[in-house]
């Protein structure tokens, strides 16, 4: 296996075929760049409020309405520092979702190649039909093969997975195994 964007599997009706790319990790991977992009926002913003803060400093003094100027400097100021503060902690956290996405990137990969090697098309559809029958709708039977997809991969990893990571996994794992169109 590959860690492209298309991951190779084999499959042995059509021999070699391109899989779509893994999507498992894009969800921790959008909240990353959702969260840099605000954070980024915030510390500009916070900038150009401190830029308009200190020059309100400098004209302080010059007229009348002395009070009201050095009200409105205590409040852009402040503003400007919480927004720099909150610019700093979304950061910080963009980061942590950043190792958290590429962790996820990484756990996806494993758990395909894993899966893609050990089990086959077959080997789900006989493990359906040793609990059910087959001779469902496809609707059904998609629905059925997802959950053996879900169980198979539960059963091997003790550990427990986020649920959306997990559906995003089944759903990829589905694809490369029975849609036999994707490119």
């Amino acid at each position: 296996m590959t860690k492209s964007n298309a991951t190779e599997s084999i499959s042995p009706e059509n021999g070699p075929n391109i899989a779509p790319p893994l999507r498992t990790y894009q969800l921790a991977e959008q909240k990353y760049l959702d969260t840099r992009s605000s954070a980024w926002a915030l510390l500009g913003v916070g900038c150009i409020l401190l830029y308009l803060s200190l020059t309100q400093l400098l004209n302080i003094t010059n007229g009348h309405r002395f009070l009201l100027r050095l009200l409105l400097f205590i409040v852009s100021l402040s503003a400007s520092l919480a927004l720099l503060v909150l610019g700093r902690r979304s950061l910080r956290h963009s980061q942590e979702l950043k190792i958290q996405s590429q962790k996820d990137r990484s756990l996806a990969n494993e758990l395909v190649e894993w899966f893609i090697t050990t089990y086959s098309r077959d080997q789900i559809d006989h493990q359906i039909d040793a609990i059910t029958t087959l001779g469902d709708t496809p609707e059904i039977l998609c629905l059925k093969r997802l959950d053996m997809i879900r169980i198979l991969i539960t059963r091997e990893y003790s550990r427990s997975f986020d649920e959306e990571f997990l559906d995003q996994l089944c759903e990829d794992l589905y694809n490369m195994l029975f849609e036999e169109n994707l490119a």
